[in-house]
């Protein structure tokens, strides 16, 4: 079973706690790893956490998530991560889900899509909840997606198709607040200058919602596709594998990351695809003791020799 059934549990802000102790699958991912076997640690949280008007309820399958950018509110580690936990739901009938209202954009329109079944939305930033009968959802693994969470992604665009592959696309990231906000490409307005005498079609898949970005990103008839490394990558599993057979990728990583031994590297291997890497040289300025997110630059010549061929 991919879920614990509880007699009684409560809630206090994203965090859900048994006999006053932690639940370990409540904790962001990083933290559930470090602190999982730490019954001292998962004690103490439920002292720190703020004492708020409390509603009962009962019989549900429990959904909740921090949404940290570093944690829930990070597009990767949701899909690859915190959705790992609606795996127990699909093993159940007839069970309501508890979600929380305040979710992010991307996160309803995933949710949507996987879950049909009776919502019960949960304010659990102004309420701390009794619930009685609550199933929670187990993390399966930090470094592997589950195969049938794999196989729900991959069911929700079928029907998306495109005819053609004829374009050079490069994907890179916007400078936003999220968990990468530090990792720059210092030189990208060079990149950009070098790819557009390629008549290169920039894409940024901040610029879409959940259902847009698979839509347009087809649209435009990808035959390569140039890509930073990031959460970006993840978009990739909502789309056929049998759509990207014909697109050769090129990763655009950096010393510090070395995407190829990193837990994102096991999206190439679950969609088969044609991809190669080409890693740039970190700035070195461990921003926030976080050294996969610092600045980078890439050599523009050495991509130009390894790749216009290509082009």
């Amino acid at each position: 079973m991919n879920y614990i059934f509880y007699e009684k549990i409560y809630t206090k802000d994203d965090m859900y706690f048994y006999n006053k102790k932690a639940i370990p699958d409540c904790l962001a991912i990083n933290s559930y790893l470090k602190y999982k076997n730490d019954d001292d640690y998962l004690n103490k949280l439920y002292e720190t956490m703020p004492s708020k008007e409390i509603k009962e309820i009962k019989n549900i399958y429990l959904f909740i998530f921090n949404r940290g950018v570093k944690s829930g509110g990070n597009f990767y580690h949701f899909i690859y991560h915190y959705l790992q936990k609606l795996l127990g739901y699909f093993e159940l009938k007839d069970i309501s889900i508890g979600i929380p209202v305040n979710m992010l954009p991307f996160q309803k329109d995933i949710l949507y899509k996987l879950i049909h079944n009776k919502v019960i939305p949960l304010d659990i930033y102004r309420y701390n909840y009794k619930i009685t009968n609550c199933y929670v959802g187990k993390y399966l693994s930090a470094s592997i997606l589950p195969n049938l969470l794999f196989k729900k992604y991959q069911s929700l665009y079928r029907n998306n198709l495109f005819t053609k592959n004829e374009n050079v696309i490069c994907i890179l990231r916007k400078k936003t607040n999220n968990a990468g906000k530090n990792r720059l490409m210092k030189n990208q307005e060079d990149f950009e200058n070098y790819l557009q005498e390629f008549k290169t079609k920039f894409f940024y898949f901040e610029d879409y919602n959940f259902d847009e970005k698979v839509k347009n990103f087809l649209n435009l008839n990808p035959k390569i596709v140039i890509i930073e490394v990031g959460s970006g990558l993840a978009n990739l599993l909502f789309i056929n594998k049998n759509l990207l057979r014909n697109i050769k990728f090129i990763i655009i990583d950096q010393d510090e990351w070395n995407v190829d031994k990193s837990r994102i590297s096991q999206i190439f291997k679950l969609l088969d695809i044609n991809y190669e890497i080409f890693r740039c040289k970190t700035i070195y300025k461990n921003y926030e003791n976080d050294s996969k997110n610092n600045p980078f630059t890439i050599d523009i010549n050495e991509f130009h020799q390894k790749y216009n061929n290509l082009f």
